[in-house]
C-alpha cells in the first residue's frame, strides 16, 4: 500500500506541475514552492515504504521470510521504479 501511496504522489505531482508548465502567469516562487513540497513528499512516501517494509521484517520469522523473499524482491523492484521516475 506504502508503494501504490508512492505512485499516487508521483501521478499527482505530475499532473500538478503540467498545470503549472502550461500556465504562462506562473512565478519562479510558485515554482520553488511546487519543487519544495514535492521534494518533501517524495522523501516522506518514500521513508514511509521504507519503515513499513522493515517492520514487516522484524514481525517475521527466518522461515517466513525465506518464504517471502520473492515477493519483497518484487516489492523493492517496484519501488526503485518508481523512484527511478520521479
Amino acid at each position: 500500500m506504502d508503494f501504490k501511496g508512492l505512485r499516487a504522489t508521483v501521478k499527482a505531482q505530475r499532473t500538478e506541475l503540467r498545470r503549472f508548465n502550461a500556465d504562462y502567469d506562473a512565478s519562479r516562487e510558485q515554482f520553488e514552492a511546487f519543487i519544495d513540497k514535492y521534494d518533501r513528499d517524495i522523501s516522506s512516501a518514500r521513508k514511509k515504504a521504507t519503515e513499513s517494509r522493515m517492520a514487516f521484517v522484524r514481525a517475521t520469522t527466518a522461515e517466513e521470510w525465506a518464504a517471502l523473499k520473492k515477493a519483497d524482491a518484487k516489492a523493492m523492484k517496484n519501488m526503485v521504479s518508481t523512484t527511478q521516475e520521479i
